[in-house]
């Protein structure tokens, strides 16, 4: 997965993809947070399988499919915090 410049440092989680304990590879029930890299990668890479296993799937969905969910959000209620908070939530996060 490769990202635009505009995401470089941000952190990414992802719906159903979780942490997992780095000695027993149990779910951790914790999103994996990913960093968004000078080159537009994913640090650490996703790995779902073998001794450095790190997260429980792969990541799915498109980081800027979300933002632009977000922005139109924010333009319909800006003047209204809880709304915005309620509409990301519902809309983004499925929450």
């Amino acid at each position: 997965m490769k990202l635009g410049e505009e995401w470089l440092g941000m952190t990414i989680e992802f719906t159903g993809c979780n942490s997992v304990h780095p000695r027993t590879f149990e779910d951790t029930g914790l999103q994996k947070i990913f960093l968004v890299t000078h080159d537009g990668e994913l640090y650490p890479q996703p790995i779902t399988e073998g001794p450095y296993k790190n997260c429980t799937a792969m990541p799915e969905g498109d980081p800027e499919d979300h933002a632009e969910k977000i922005i139109k959000i924010l333009a319909k209620y800006h003047d209204d915090p809880e709304k915005v908070y309620r509409d990301i939530m519902m809309e983004v996060f499925h929450i």
